[in-house]
Parts: C-alpha cells; sequence; structure tokens
C-alpha cells in the first residue's frame, strides 16, 4: 500500500467505527457480554493501542535508528500482516500489560470515550502526512506480538486492528 492508500484505509476504518459507536445505545456500549469486552474496553484498547504510534511520530527519525535499528528487509504487503496476526490470535495470543483497557463502569461516559478514540485517530492520521513513502520502509517500530515492523507495516496492522475490533463490536447487540 502507498502513504496515500494507507491513510485513506486508516481514515474508512476509523470512520466506519465511528458510525457504528454513535449507532449503540449506553447500556450496550457498556455492558459486557460472555466475559468479553465490551464495546468501551475494545474502544479503550483501540485509543491505548494507537497512544505509542502517536508518540513515536513525535521523535527525531534517528531515534528509531538507535532503538529499533534499521530494517534490512523490504516492508511486508497488508494481506501477509493481517494473515500473521490472525494466526496469532487464533493461536491464543491476547492483549496484555498498558494495552489491556481498565474496566470501564455502565455508567460510563460514551461521547468523551468516542470522542478520545477520534481525537487519538485524527492525530495518527495527520502525523503520518509528515513522513515519506521511503520512510516508512526505513524504520522499524515494535510491536507486541509482531516483533518488529516497519512504520509502513505497522500502520497496515492498525487498519487492521481497527477492523478487527470494529467486527467485535458489531456482533455486540
Amino acid at each position: 500500500m502507498t502513504k496515500t492508500e494507507l491513510i485513506a484505509k486508516l481514515d474508512e476504518e476509523v470512520q466506519s467505527l465511528l458510525k457504528t459507536l454513535s449507532q449503540k445505545d449506553n447500556p450496550t456500549f457498556f455492558q459486557k457480554q460472555g466475559g468479553k469486552w465490551s464495546i468501551a474496553e475494545n474502544t479503550q484498547h483501540l485509543v491505548l493501542s494507537a497512544k505509542p504510534l502517536n508518540l513515536a511520530f513525535t521523535l527525531p527519525k534517528f531515534i528509531f535508528r538507535i532503538l529499533f535499528g534499521k530494517p534490512n528487509r523490504k516492508s511486508h504487503p497488508y494481506e501477509e500482516i493481517v494473515k500473521r496476526y490472525d494466526r496469532l490470535l487464533k493461536d491464543g495470543a491476547v492483549a496484555t500489560g498498558a494495552f489491556v483497557p481498565k474496566s470501564i463502569p455502565l455508567k460510563g461516559d460514551k461521547s468523551e470515550l468516542i470522542d478520545r478514540f477520534r481525537k487519538t485517530y485524527e492525530t495518527l492520521l495527520n502525523k503520518i502526512g509528515s513522513w515519506s513513502e521511503e520512510e516508512l520502509d526505513n524504520y522499524f517500530l515494535p510491536h507486541p506480538l509482531l516483533g518488529k515492523l516497519t512504520v509502513r507495516e505497522m500502520l497496515c496492522f492498525t487498519a487492521h486492528h481497527i477492523n478487527h475490533h470494529h467486527n467485535t463490536i458489531k456482533r455486540i447487540s
């Protein structure tokens, strides 16, 4: 995917999820179902997942090299990132540590959480714009399950990750 296609894909996933979130009523939004995360917790998880990316995009690029090394390979395509991630989930991988949402009370603020999601991803989309096509492939970022990914691969993952949780949220009635 080109940078333009990635930005469009991410924006499409964000806008689609925002539409779904706005249509869910408050009790459904905060209600856990079958021991799984609520819609609110899925949304919070997506916010928590994007925070390190937004932070990374504020760093000078030479820091990426110091911390994560230089890619010695080409970026893998979107479909391959999706396949690897979905295989890990099938094998039982789950979110850990800072990416696990905190329990949200049933009377939480739905609009505040949706707004936080929207702003977090608007920030990410804006930050991507300052990177060149080459730079997306020339720097690594760490992923807790997938290991070192190029920035392009991380953005592919992020688009899929939103879609994955969106599909989960759609199944919650």
